[in-house]
């Protein structure tokens, strides 16, 4: 880990500084309506076990691939491709930040068979934003279908230091839920320009004491 975190900080002061915040277009899981200028990309390491590389095809429109470093051999089987793409935008001003975006996003795992497509709104400025979303999800030929509700908050103290907090929580007509939801709640870190680095918990609510804290950790690289 600490090896990785000197490579990543490192990284960070090599690259040339870049108008656009990294990280801004996710939150730990859940996409918001921000988008990247056309030509940029970034790459995250979600657990440092999980690859996600995204490419900003139009200022916004994003395409992108996310699997598992290739440790083991059917490391295909997580392949997935994603789409995300922001239609609406509405600011009080030409000078001031947008405080109401949309999106459409979505994401299909071939051999898994698994299907997402849903809805995003961001309301607020990038450093300080509400998140709502919705999505659908198609699991080969299991019925019924289910969805995920997401709901994401930030605030920035400071221009290197995000808080975040999200909840997520599936539901459908049958037992597919997390018992009263997912909570992930922590810090993103911007040591450099165009490096990112956040640190969570995962909580999830139910009425069982078994369960605690689950460690998250995420390093985010932005390319322009």
């Amino acid at each position: 880990f600490y090896f990785f975190s000197f490579l990543f900080i490192l990284f960070s002061v090599s690259i040339q500084a870049q108008d656009f915040s990294t990280a801004d277009q996710e939150l730990f899981f859940m996409p918001t309506a921000y988008t990247m200028p056309q030509g940029a990309s970034y790459l995250n390491f979600p657990e440092l076990y999980f690859i996600n590389y995204s490419y900003a095809v139009t200022p916004s429109t994003h395409i992108g691939l996310f699997s598992i470093f290739p440790v083991i051999k059917d490391f295909t089987s997580f392949l997935t491709v994603g789409a995300k793409q922001n239609y609406l935008k509405l600011f009080p001003s030409a000078s001031s930040d947008h405080i109401f975006q949309s999106a459409l996003f979505t994401t299909y795992s071939p051999v898994a068979g698994l299907f997402t497509l849903g809805n995003v709104v961001s309301i607020g400025k990038y450093s300080h934003s509400l998140h709502l979303g919705l999505s659908f999800i198609k699991y080969k030929d299991y019925t019924p279908n289910a969805f995920f509700i997401l709901i994401g908050y930030r605030i920035d103290p400071f221009k290197w230091l995000s808080l975040i907090s999200e909840y997520t929580n599936v539901k459908s007509k049958v037992d597919m839920n997390f018992y009263g939801g997912l909570l992930t709640f922590g810090i993103r870190v911007r040591p450099g320009e165009t490096t990112a680095l956040e640190i969570a918990a995962l909580k999830i609510l139910t009425d069982s004491e078994k369960h605690i804290l689950f460690p998250f950790i995420k390093m985010s690289i932005y390319f322009k």
